[in-house]
């Protein structure tokens, strides 16, 4: 009985060790799973993080479209405007043509009527002197 009681001890022996290899790799696959989860709640941290910087960054690009829209339509207003004063640039530059040309006109008409008046007065004058003599 003592082979059998032998045999028994280290089947019990084996069993034991078998027990507390099933135990510590229980309690490895326990710590992974600490681990493992650990991980996931920093990962999930992570997420939502990343999550609330998209949210702000999605705000900020809204705003920075409001500001984008807001400059073109001050762009368009200012095009707008450089088209009107250039139309009203090209007429005033054609008023000052015709005032320039009337300018001269009335300048030759002037020179002429400076001539006439001259001529006028060398006539007088002649015929004062006619006169003058023919009194004598």
């Amino acid at each position: 009985m003592s082979t059998r009681v032998a045999e028994a001890e280290a089947s019990a022996n084996t069993h034991a060790a078998r027990v507390a290899e099933a135990e510590a790799s229980a309690n490895t696959h326990a710590a992974r799973v600490v681990e493992a989860e650990a991980s996931a709640n920093t990962l999930a941290a992570r997420v939502a993080e990343a999550e609330a910087n998209l949210v702000l960054a999605q705000s900020k690009i809204e705003g920075q479209n409001l500001e984008l829209q807001s400059w073109q339509a001050g762009l368009l207003d200012a095009g707008e405007t450089i088209k009107s004063l250039t139309a009203r640039v090209a007429q005033a530059e054609a008023n000052s043509v015709l005032a320039q040309s009337k300018i001269k006109s009335l300048n030759v008409k002037l020179q002429n009527e400076q001539a006439s008046c001259v001529a006028a007065k060398l006539a007088r004058n002649k015929a004062q002197a006619d006169c003058g003599r023919l009194r004598r």
